[in-house]
């Protein structure tokens, strides 16, 4: 029998996908995006540790083929229907496919980087991230699990320092300016795939649920006075990250904040939907994002391009919620589908 769904974890996924949309909206480098940006990719991928279950492998190959199926099909398939939704519309076509952007630059993005570009499904480097991510997890729990709790601690604090200098390594790369399929991203990742997971063994969550009206507000201003007030342009994608000691825990207190919330909330079904749909919704925001701004464009005339020239913080917040109903809507009939399948 299967323990009964942890409700919290869709609601936080929920939390974090309306914050990639809102934060792939407002101005580049602003506050609010270096907030936005300082925690909401690797929530998910904490979030994903909260749910990994390493026992269901007894061997790293299996581990390896299911995660495959789970995250390098998908990665696959989301591209291959975004380069045709940029090529069957003309105005995506022109952007995308331009003479500046060749075959072989779309094939090396695909294929070597592990992140598709100018086809607006960028985001899926997401899932090759993740596959690596939960793939080195596997790995360090089987070799590490019995070690002394110094030498797992000592060697978690090596990989974090590592990822956040991993860019110090890429002009003495043979090939390309980075590592190949989003290795180094994976890297960071694997801290918060770790760090999901403990949460979720030792179930510190549960712990510290007493106190989340007193930790919410603490945890919200350490990622702020951490995240933008650095100063520094913060994005787990490009590699881009503060020193280890104002990253790691700035994301996690802004990690804290959004995850205590969501157990606050964890019976609000509104935010339960986008999470269980969260993977959907998050490889389609993009195409989500350009419909709404161009449907604006079309009732008001005016043109308006996201993180670039927005209007201001309020705007895009507002856009943003126009962008996440208009997302959940059209995916509702899959979602009725699934689940009526899965009743059967």
């Amino acid at each position: 029998m299967n323990p009964p769904r942890r409700t919290e974890i869709d609601v936080a996924k929920g939390f974090a996908l309306f914050l990639v949309i809102f934060g792939h909206l407002v101005i580049l480098k602003e506050p609010l995006f270096l907030w936005i940006f300082s925690f909401h990719m690797p929530a998910f991928f904490f979030l994903s540790g909260m749910t990994f279950k390493p026992e269901k492998y007894k061997t790293l190959r299996a581990c390896a083929a299911d995660k495959a199926k789970r995250f390098l099909i998908p990665y696959f398939a989301v591209t291959a229907i975004g380069a045709a939704i940029c090529f069957l519309r003309p105005a995506y076509r022109a952007e995308a496919f331009h003479e500046a952007y060749p075959l072989s630059y779309h094939l090396k993005w695909i294929f070597y980087y592990g992140q598709p570009m100018q086809l607006y499904i960028g985001q899926v480097w997401y899932l090759m991230a993740l596959f690596w991510a939960e793939l080195g997890a596997f790995a360090w729990l089987k070799t590490m699990k019995k070690r002394p709790a110094a030498l797992q601690i000592g060697s978690l604090i090596l990989i974090a320092v590592a990822a956040v200098h991993i860019r110090t390594v890429f002009p003495w790369l043979p090939v390309g300016d980075r590592l190949p399929l989003k290795l180094d991203t994976a890297l960071c990742a694997f801290i918060f795939v770790i760090a999901g997971y403990y949460v979720r063994k030792y179930e510190v969550i549960e712990k510290a649920t007493p106190f989340a009206f007193i930790l919410i507000p603490a945890a919200i201003l350490g990622s702020f006075l951490l995240g933008p007030k650095t100063g520094i342009y913060i994005n787990l994608c490009d590699c881009f990250y503060t020193p280890a000691r104002y990253f790691y825990p700035g994301a996690f207190c802004g990690i804290a904040a959004l995850v205590l919330t969501a157990g606050l909330c964890r019976n609000w079904r509104f935010w339960q939907y986008y999470g269980r749909c969260s993977m959907l919704v998050f490889s389609a925001h993009t195409f989500g994002i350009y419909l709404v701004l161009e449907v604006y464009e079309r009732l008001t005339g005016t043109d308006w391009t996201p993180m670039i020239s927005m209007p201001g913080d309020k705007f895009c917040l507002a856009l943003a919620v126009v962008v996440f109903l208009v997302l959940g809507a059209l995916i509702y009939p899959w979602y009725r589908y699934k689940t009526r399948k899965n009743r059967l």
